[in-house]
């Protein structure tokens, strides 16, 4: 073994002058350099290079033996290993050049800082020990792009592959991709153990049509603002768990989920979502629009809501909204917040927010939402629940600037109080004729917006103008 104790010293003769050793240490005080003005430098089979110290590459490394690095090492060159040929790190790898290997580029752990290329013929990293992967540049394979039996992944840059999948998460392994991430292949991302962590942020895309494989494990993917899955979420019959935190929609089907399994929107998190969920369980503790106007969710399997979730629904005259379908039961807590779309005239409107074929237990503590002239309030049976939207008058009731409570809070001046009958009356005559005249009313949630529209329609302003240009005229009169 021939051992650098500190200084700074040229390794690119490794296998020239360095004759019948098998080995070379770097101790943690030396700083070496393995480029060789262009001509590279040799790692031969049967030997082994270590660094504890800190050691850089500009040119063209090849490794046939062994490479340990526990020390630092920056590699803005090229690096290729082969056959016996390792590239082991668990010290610290900052990588803006390519290295490339068979069968990995890099194994190991340590910290990595990739804004270059990582790639090998079956992964660009295996990563079998704990540690941490900052990449911005790309991580790619034949097989996989990245193996994550340990430590963590942070992706701003691309995991891709062309065999099997783009991530592949073993026992405790942890891939966050955020945003501008890209992870993707045959499949997206693949659990391969248990106690895994997928965190996506970015985008995950399954060419085979499966962005995220499952496997039978207890294996957790938390899907976040931005989130992007081009293909569905395969459950493998297993008990793995889906969270949603952060904000956004979603439309892909969650397939295949087995007992123990969970989908959860979590405390603070905002989601609408359509498609079809299988899963043991789905909770909503944050806020959780089931479908659109046109397109409800399905989940098979059975759903509840805590004292925290609140199911938002949107609703429109035409008599469709939102709507939750269950194979299983539903259990109710927490609220419901309305979101009318356009006018709701026919007096009560009565719409199903969920339909539950196992039956429906517990309450909402209750609705809010509508605007000032439609109210929403909730009813049940056996196993649905629903909201009715109320067209309230127009009027306050008295007119005189002081009183009336329909709507809350509506004092009206007698002016704006007859144009609000006139609404009221001709509604409760023709309530057909009157859905475009009611169509703007209908949107206001405050009432000073509703009495300065009545102000105007009823003519008043006008009035005022006239009366301030005839008392000006007097002037010339007098």
């Amino acid at each position: 073994t021939v051992e650098f104790f500190s200084g700074t010293v040229d390794l690119s003769a490794i296998g020239t002058e360095y004759i019948d050793f098998d080995s070379v240490q770097v101790d943690s005080a030396a700083t070496l350099d393995l480029s060789n003005g262009g001509s590279g430098t040799t790692i031969p089979s049967g030997f082994t290079l270590t660094n504890a110290g800190t050691l850089s590459n500009a040119d063209t490394l090849t490794i046939d033996g062994v490479f340990n690095n526990t020390g630092s090492f920056n590699n803005t060159g090229t690096i290729n290993s082969s056959g016996a040929g390792t590239f082991a790190n668990t010290g610290s790898l900052d990588n803006s050049g390519v290295i490339t290997g068979d069968p990995y580029g890099v194994v190991g752990g340590g910290t990595i800082t990739n804004s270059g290329t990582l790639h090998g013929t079956v992964a660009g990293v295996n990563f079998t020990s704990d540690g941490t992967i900052n990449n911005s540049g790309v991580i790619s394979g034949d097989q996989y792009g990245a193996v994550i039996g340990a430590g963590t992944i942070i992706n701003t840059g691309t995991i891709i592959d062309a065999g099997i999948a783009g991530a592949s998460l073993g026992s405790g392994g942890t891939l966050d991709n955020d945003t501008g991430g890209l992870v993707a292949g045959t499949v997206g991302a693949v659990f391969t153990g248990t106690g895994a962590s997928l965190t996506n942020n970015g985008t995950i895309t399954g060419t085979s049509g499966v962005a995220v494989q499952f496997d039978a494990g207890v294996n957790t993917f938390t899907i976040g603002t931005g989130s992007v899955l081009n293909g569905t979420v395969d459950g493998g019959s297993g008990a793995g768990i889906v969270k949603f935190a952060g904000t956004g929609s979603i439309a892909n089907t969650f397939a295949n989920f087995g007992a123990g399994s969970a989908i959860d929107i979590t405390s603070g998190a905002s989601w609408t979502a359509t498609g079809r969920w299988t899963a043991a369980s789905v909770v909503n503790a944050g806020t959780l629009q089931p479908g659109t106007l046109t397109t409800p969710l399905k989940v098979i399997g059975n759903f509840s809501q805590t004292s925290s979730g609140v199911l938002q629904v949107g609703l429109d005259a035409g008599g469709t909204g939102s709507q939750l379908q269950v194979s299983g039961t539903a259990a109710l807590d927490g609220n419901v917040a309305v979101i009318p779309s356009g006018t709701f005239v026919t007096g009560a409107k009565k719409y199903t927010i969920i339909t539950a074929t196992g039956g429906v237990s517990g309450r909402f503590d209750g609705v809010t939402g509508g605007t000032l002239l439609l109210t929403p309030s909730l009813s049940y049976d056996a196993k649905d629940a629903f909201v009715t939207l109320t067209q309230q008058d127009a009027s306050s009731g008295g007119g005189t600037g002081g009183g009336g409570t329909t709507p809350p809070g509506l004092k009206e001046t007698p002016n704006e109080f007859a144009v609000a009958k006139a609404f009221d009356i001709g509604h409760k005559a023709d309530s057909a004729k009157f859905v475009s005249a009611l169509l703007g009313l209908d949107q206001f949630t405050k009432a000073a917006d509703l009495k300065s529209a009545l102000d105007r329609m009823s003519g008043e302003n006008n009035a005022d103008i006239s009366t301030a240009a005839l008392l000006a005229g007097r002037q010339f009169i007098n």
